[in-house]
């Protein structure tokens, strides 16, 4: 935890985006991230429900969804009910193309493919390229 607390602490002096993969301690994390002014928090491999979602977006955070969403019907509600402008998109180690992970999440949020790479591409552009 002190660790944790002192990345955090660095990433905010340095105005660096923090990207975490979180595992049954999403409400702990959250407190974690509560005091800080963080230039972007990216959830990696979210498999959360709509509520952790729905917390995480209220903060301005991003959620990123992979193969392992498609696995529970939870975390798929999670995606529908995200913005896009909170989105991102991954493969991690899956041995699935991107582009399937695009259409698999274009498809679950009835949106037009290529307009969700777009999107997610600006998100990229907003916290990486500025």
């Amino acid at each position: 935890l002190r660790i944790f607390r002192e990345q955090l602490d660095w990433a905010e002096r340095l105005g660096k985006p923090v990207v975490l993969h979180c595992v049954k301690a999403f409400e702990a994390v959250m407190r974690e991230l509560a005091p800080h002014a963080l230039r972007a928090v990216i959830f990696h491999g979210f498999i959360g429900s709509s509520q952790q979602a729905a917390e995480a977006v209220k903060r301005g955070y991003y959620l990123s969804f992979g193969e392992r969403t498609f696995r529970s019907p939870r975390t798929v509600e999670a995606l529908r009910r995200t913005p896009v402008e909170n989105l991102f998109a991954e493969t991690d180690k899956s041995d699935v193309p991107i582009e399937e992970i695009y259409r698999r999440i274009a498809q679950a949020k009835d949106l037009d493919p290529e307009l969700l790479k777009c999107a997610i591409y600006r998100n990229y552009r907003e916290i990486f390229e500025r």
